[in-house]
């Protein structure tokens, strides 16, 4: 998804010599100053970066490390490159049950477990509608309504069949294409802090995939309430919406201010909704504050195709989540629900 620039750029320090990065950090810029070590490298189209403390061992080498993972997952997940095992579990599902490496048959797992808690505003299995408006490889299109009704009935998540024994997935819809695009970053965020943690038993860092996918650590030293995150207007990048303070939590942000096009003085934005198969209306930018990155990036998207009362009862249930959400009605006031550490 291309949910970049809705995050403020900070005043950062650097020390001279230390590989640093060039461009914006996600920090909030009215913060307290903050020393920090910046490796940034470019992949699922968008850049990647990985921020420690000033004074963190081994920085350099630990960043390599997880940008090298990230590297490999795109490779894997990715719906673009030809030879990735995500393309081969489209080309083939349908056929027979392919098996699926552990880790990617959990995120499937987990796909579809998200997919059915909110009721299809979230689907990994509507790749085929993606690529009717034009959003996977163009050209962009207004697709008719026809066309929109009879591909609907071709996909849903609970066509993707996985056998848990055997780590297999089949398709007994034989139309369903997944693409990972709204929860791929998400996945491997999580998966670069598992290897921070486990084999570096580093505890405060932070890593972004786009500036709209981010996950922390424990906060910096000068940062008792987490790492501050400002959250920018979608349209308004000089208006800032509101900053949220992350402490060993993730955060998705979902818009569709960049992904988008327009035809017949209409605007269409790239997050479509399964259930309707139109573009999403009603959000701007919605923001969810999870325990993991993969959570938080799914339910970003869900949220911002199923509105304020979804997100309302949700929470509700999910007492690890909150939500900020801001309407497309610039009457309407920044809604916040649930458990976000918030500053206005």
């Amino acid at each position: 998804m291309d949910r970049r620039n809705l995050i403020s750029p900070a005043n950062i320090s650097h020390n001279a010599g230390l590989i640093s990065s060039a461009l914006n950090s996600v920090l909030n810029p009215n913060t307290s100053e903050l020393s920090l070590i910046h490796i940034k490298r470019r992949a699922m189209a968008t850049d990647f970066e990985v921020s420690f403390p000033l004074g963190t061992k081994d920085a350099v080498l630990m960043a390599e490390e997880c940008l090298d993972l990230i590297n490999m997952l795109e490779n894997q997940l990715s719906v673009y490159i030809e030879k990735s095992e995500m393309v081969r579990i489209n080309q083939n599902a349908a056929k027979s049950p392919v098996k699926v490496e552990p880790h990617l048959f959990n995120l499937l797992q987990k796909a579809k477990h998200l997919s059915h808690e909110t009721s299809r505003g979230f689907d990994i299995t509507s790749g085929k509608l993606v690529k009717l408006w034009g959003f996977f490889k163009g050209p962009k299109r207004v697709p008719s309504d026809s066309e929109i009704s009879n591909i609907l009935s071709t996909f849903g998540s609970e066509s993707l069949i996985l056998d848990l024994d055997k780590k297999s997935v089949f398709f007994n819809k034989p139309e369903i294409e997944i693409n990972l695009g709204a929860i791929g970053k998400g996945f491997a965020l999580d998966r670069v802090k598992k290897h921070i943690i486990n084999k570096f038993g580093i505890s405060s860092f932070m890593i972004h995939g786009g500036k709209s996918s981010i996950v922390c650590g424990d906060s910096p030293i000068d940062q008792p309430k987490g790492w501050p995150i400002a959250i920018n207007h979608p349209w308004q990048p000089n208006h800032r919406i509101a900053i949220i303070f992350l402490k060993n939590r993730a955060l998705g942000i979902s818009a569709a201010t960049y992904n988008n096009f327009e035809f017949n003085g209409i605007k269409y934005g790239h997050i479509l909704n399964p259930i309707t198969g139109y573009p999403a209306k009603g959000v701007a930018t919605c923001v969810v504050a999870a325990p993991d990155a993969t959570s938080a990036d799914a339910l970003s998207t869900a949220f911002f195709v199923l509105g304020i009362n979804a997100a309302i009862q949700y929470c509700e249930n999910h007492k690890e989540t909150g939500i900020l959400i801001l309407p497309e009605n610039e009457k309407e006031q920044v809604l916040v629900v649930g458990n976000l550490v918030v500053e206005f």
